[in-house]
């Protein structure tokens, strides 16, 4: 699975985020998946740029879960 590193200014869409929690609900199981979050390293990342990953992790969440934006 393809993944950003923290080294990595490009924001994910929010149906890149969402393929991928699908992706890891496929491999894991859906039931071992309680939190979405990001790895550790954003404070490397200009604000601006944390931030809107931030977002799109938010967003692909809900959509992930069917939920509206």
């Amino acid at each position: 699975m393809a993944s950003s590193t923290i080294k990595d200014n490009e924001v994910e869409s929010p149906e890149t985020v969402a393929r991928r929690i699908e992706k890891a609900a496929e491999t894991l199981g859906a039931e071992r998946i309680r939190y979405v979050h990001p790895d550790c390293g954003f404070w490397m990342l200009p604000r601006s740029v944390a931030d809107a990953k931030m977002r799109a992790l938010v967003a692909g969440r809900d959509l992930f879960a069917g939920e509206t934006m």
